[in-house]
């Protein structure tokens, strides 16, 4: 069973380790780069694994200190008895654990993504479909 409040907590330590050892999260807004604190995103606390992924030092760290936890489902708080799926970070390529549900979740939008992707078709027939509507 999802637990989003668990996750919110675990995130939140963890950010807070991050800023307390110096870790910032790179910007980049209107062409000027800049740095902000690493914060759990309240909406939705999955996405704060992410951000900390995306840098592999930042990861590396927490996982020195035994802060990244084999037991909870990094997307959804629940709690794993296996762990047996992972979700792969596509820019550092770090696997992170997830429940059966998230993963289940996951590979059916993938299936999504390529059932459309693969009717290209589809998308060069709309500009001349969208020309004759509107002459």
């Amino acid at each position: 069973m999802p637990n989003k409040k668990l996750l919110i907590e675990y995130y939140n330590q963890l950010c807070d380790v991050l800023n307390n050892n110096g870790y910032r999260i790179e910007t980049y807004f209107r062409g000027e780069e800049g740095q902000m604190e690493y914060y759990t995103d309240m909406d939705h606390p999955d996405l704060t694994i992410m951000g900390i992924t995306e840098d592999a030092k930042a990861y590396r760290f927490l996982q020195s200190k035994n802060l990244i936890r084999k037991d909870l489902c990094h997307f959804c708080g629940d709690t794993i008895k296996s762990s047996i799926y992972t979700f792969t970070e596509p820019h550092n390529r770090i696997k992170i654990n997830i429940c059966r549900t998230c993963h289940s979740k996951g590979q059916r939008e993938q299936q999504v993504y390529r059932d459309m992707s693969s009717r290209r078709g589809c998308i060069l027939f709309l500009p001349v479909l969208m020309l004759s509507i509107f002459r």
